[in-house]
């Protein structure tokens, strides 16, 4: 047969020299694979540390907000003694807004001065800083409101001098597409920059300009809020200080690749959720979902000591008994261990 065709022989001959050389290559050519995060509870279990089951959750909202283009970093997070960063904490404001113990509350983190009251919560580990108003001040201010309408820029510049006063400057920075805008003396609820009496901004450290999030939290770990005539009305801390170290590098997942982990392998956690029903909900089957909102963060997993991407969704989750609810879920932005 090859005498017959002599043109096979060099054919073969050429077909064997080529997957030699392609062999040697791969063999002397350093393998890049990014290395692959190893699963955790922040990837899998919800808040309320049950786990969940997801099929039929779709996307369908804008990722034009997501950048592919670029690689991502992947962080070592040695935290810092936690304990001893509250008690500089607390000193810190107990000077800033010369406060003193609470006489009657000696055995509990309760200060005070004619303006503000600070406050520790040893269950969420976090300090409360708030402004004092009078009785008979609010209930003037609740007979005759005060004007509404607060001057966004105004406010920020406010809250982040007062953040920049207790931390390092641009340690924290404001989370601008975040804010919240509240209405309403007594009991504060959501509002417009035109109607409001306070703006609350978030402060969170940030890499590559997108925020870093403590693990299952729903906010950023600093969050001040400013009244309409630019005093800090209250502000509520859960810092924690992490010495970070970049040690790879990886590439982003696409929007519908974390959606099918999720879906697949069921590769995320809810992290939030608001419902009017008070009919007890189970997550253990989540059986659709439409999501519509996606941001990119990074996230502090405090079982790995790693911080590194995740995509956090936002929309309607669906159960198995057909109950549904809005809710925060997060999906790691990048390839982990199945």
């Amino acid at each position: 047969m090859i005498k017959k065709y002599p043109w096979i022989k060099y054919f073969l001959i050429f077909v064997f020299a080529a997957i030699l050389i392609a062999a040697v290559i791969r063999v002397i050519t350093p393998q890049t694979e990014e290395p692959l995060i190893p699963p955790s509870e922040v990837q899998k279990k919800n808040f309320d540390q049950s786990v969940s089951t997801y099929n039929n959750v779709e996307f369908v909202g804008s990722t034009s907000n997501i950048d592919l283009t670029n690689s991502v970093g992947i962080y070592s997070a040695q935290l810092v003694d936690g304990e001893e960063e509250l008690d500089n904490l607390i000193s810190t404001l107990v000077s800033l807004f010369n406060l003193v113990q609470d006489p009657e509350l000696t055995d509990k983190e309760f200060y005070i001065s004619d303006e503000y009251s600070l406050s520790r919560s040893y269950l969420r580990d976090e300090l409360m800083l708030s402004r004092y108003t009078p009785p008979e001040v609010m209930l003037e201010q609740i007979a005759n409101p005060p004007p509404t309408g607060i001057n966004t820029q105004q406010a920020i510049s406010r809250a982040t001098l007062f953040v920049n006063s207790i931390f390092e400057e641009q340690q924290y920075v404001p989370q601008l597409s975040s804010i919240a805008y509240l209405e309403g003396m007594m009991e504060p609820h959501p509002s417009s920059e035109q109607n409001a009496h306070y703006a609350e901004i978030s402060f969170a450290q940030q890499i590559d300009s997108l925020p870093i999030i403590l693990e299952q939290e729903l906010v950023a770990p600093i969050r001040v809020m400013v009244s309409n005539n630019y005093l800090i009305q209250k502000a509520v801390f859960r810092t924690k200080e992490l010495n970070l170290q970049q040690i790879s590098d990886a590439q982003l997942l696409t929007v519908e690749e974390a959606i099918d982990r999720l879906n697949q392998e069921s590769v995320g956690s809810i992290v939030g959720f608001a419902k009017d029903d008070p009919t007890p909900y189970s997550l253990a089957q989540i059986s659709s979902g439409t999501l519509e909102e996606v941001v990119l963060e990074y996230r502090y997993d405090p079982e790995l000591d790693l911080v590194y991407p995740f995509y956090r969704f936002s929309g309607t989750l669906t159960n198995s008994q057909n109950q549904s609810l809005q809710a925060d879920v997060i999906a790691p932005a990048i390839k982990v261990q199945l």
